[in-house]
């Protein structure tokens, strides 16, 4: 929950807005409306954290993060293109730039080493190690060349940097995505494409475009649902509980969380990363994680050994080389299997791919 807690804004000559108090509660959408002049975009800018209020403080929930897709294209001339896509999860960007600072010191002390091993610790949880690669996994389902991941945004024409902020706004796995077709400088059909090559996530569009040809186009292309403007919040909401319903996630009264997986002593908590079998935990590499989390996300469905190479190691891998995914699914059988000779929770599907036994709480 996104909490404002006694903000207020004060200039030299006059004051914007005194004691702002609200909680931006799970579930609800909210609108800022008035008149031009009045602080709507700078308070949006003190809740984005760009701006400092003058009195009092802006808090979110533990293990929450707020992300926002910027309308500015210039904001980051002067940095890399991989760098503007990390800083989509502000505290995994925010660890690496300390780690590069702590590991530059020419006096590195003892206490700099104690640092740097929490450091280490928290970025390895985050899966920090495979940040680059899912940030470059992410802009190519974009369409984005992966010869730009280390150009300067100064380098990238108007359709590129929108699309580097729009994977900046989805880096880090967003439950739902609520898309106005209107983009500047892409259209709103080309993202759901290029989402789709590499996402699950239900896609909700909000457009004024009232055509059944918008429509059908847009369902066409991977959307889970279509409303048009003007609509009430209470028909947006019902739609995105319909949208998670039939995806892998479940509303809860505090959260948007996707159900955990559970079948035969397996269970998987996708919010929280664990594998227990029979209650005992079980340790499996990020990418092995991965494929297991993919495949147990569509239990019952034979994934193809194509769509799970491009799923976990981005859409340019070679689909017709599955030596990589062979050796990592021989080890998560190893980890995973009472017997791996004998599998019981992932079975192979020969020539195809693989199919993870059923969830059993479906």
């Amino acid at each position: 929950m996104l909490t404002v807690s006694d903000v207020s804004l004060r200039f030299s000559d006059r004051k914007l807005f005194d004691d702002v108090n609200i909680a931006f509660k799970p579930g609800n959408t909210y609108g800022l409306i008035g008149a031009n002049g009045a602080g709507k975009s700078t308070f949006l800018k003190i809740l984005a954290g760009d701006i400092e209020p003058t009195t009092g403080h802006i808090s979110l929930g533990p293990d929450e993060r707020l992300s926002v897709l910027r309308q500015n294209h210039f904001d980051y001339e002067d940095e890399r293109v991989i760098d503007v896509v990390i800083m989509g999860n502000e505290r995994l960007y925010d660890i690496m730039k300390e780690k590069d600072a702590l590991y530059e010191k020419e006096d590195f002390s003892d206490e700099d080493g104690i640092k740097a091993a929490e450091l280490e610790a928290e970025f390895a949880e985050m899966d920090g190690w495979e940040a680059d690669s899912n940030a470059s996994k992410l802009m190519q389902g974009l369409g984005l060349d992966e010869s730009i991941m280390y150009s300067q945004m100064a380098d990238l024409g108007g359709n590129e940097k929108v699309k580097v902020l729009l994977a900046q706004a989805l880096f880090g796995d967003p439950d739902i995505i609520l898309l106005d077709l209107g983009l500047p400088d892409m259209d709103g059909l080309d993202v759901i494409s290029s989402v789709r090559s590499w996402s699950l996530c239900p896609i909700i569009v909000l457009s004024a475009r009232t055509t059944d040809n918008d429509k059908v186009s847009s369902l066409d292309l991977g959307a889970d649902d279509y409303i048009t403007k003007p609509f009430s919040t209470n028909e947006l909401l019902a739609r995105i509980r319909t949208s998670l319903r039939h995806s892998n996630r479940v509303v809860t009264n505090d959260s948007v969380s996707e159900k955990p997986y559970a079948a035969l002593g397996l269970k998987i908590d996708f919010m929280k990363r664990i594998i227990t079998r029979d209650g005992e935990p079980i340790h499996l590499t990020p990418v092995e994680y991965k494929i297991v989390a993919y495949i147990a996300k569509n239990s019952g469905k034979v994934i193809t050994y194509s769509s799970i190479l491009k799923n976990v190691w981005g859409p340019n891998m070679d689909e017709n080389d599955n030596k990589i995914l062979r050796v990592n699914m021989a080890n998560i059988r190893r980890k995973i299997e009472p017997n791996p000779a004998e599998p019981t929770y992932i079975l192979t599907e020969l020539g195809v791919g693989y199919r993870m036994l059923e969830d059993s709480s479906l």
